[in-house]
């Protein structure tokens, strides 16, 4: 069975121990170690995630499967995507990620990517935005199965290393 529930500040810890994981999961083998735990600590930390969770323009949801954690997404309201934008008036999907045993799984991150954009039509949003690493291939195909395109790049610094990432946006 799958839900979706807000994450409450109180939840912090368990939300940055899952997005630990997940981001180490995904990208660690591509970053220096030292520089990886330095961003995790800045940008992940129980602290960092308990300021996020207190900032009214921050929407955080579990992805519940069997009772479970199996992954969050993280909407900004505030955020605004670099020109050129598609259109304006765009949600930021800031973070989208499953619990690394979870990844593959049929129809969890489908369930949480339906969710995030039914909350963007809710709020009256044109569309949907997010940034992804060029070299994350499942991701990229993921994304444009539920009709993201990419409109532009940006640059993801994690400590001396620079990646390359696409901005890609859905319009509702």
């Amino acid at each position: 069975m799958l839900r979706i529930v807000p994450i409450a500040p109180a939840e912090a810890p368990e939300l940055s121990q899952l997005a630990t994981e997940a981001f180490r999961a995904a990208f660690g083998a591509y970053h220096p170690p030292a520089d990886l735990a330095a961003y995790l600590a800045q940008a992940l930390s129980e602290a960092a995630l308990a300021n996020a969770l207190a900032q009214p323009a921050n929407q955080f949801y579990w992805l519940q499967a069997h009772g479970r954690p199996a992954g969050f997404a993280h909407l900004n309201t505030e955020d605004v995507p670099p020109a050129p934008a598609p259109v304006l008036g765009l949600l930021h999907l800031h973070r989208f990620y499953l619990v690394p045993s979870q990844v593959g799984q049929p129809g969890l991150a489908q369930h949480l990517m339906d969710h995030c954009l039914q909350t963007a039509r809710q709020g009256g949003y044109s569309g949907a935005w997010l940034g992804v690493w060029q070299q994350n291939h499942r991701a990229i195909r993921f994304y444009e199965k539920n009709g993201f395109a990419v409109f532009g790049t940006t640059r993801f610094e994690l400590g001396q290393q620079v990646d390359d990432d696409y901005l890609m946006a859905k319009v509702l």
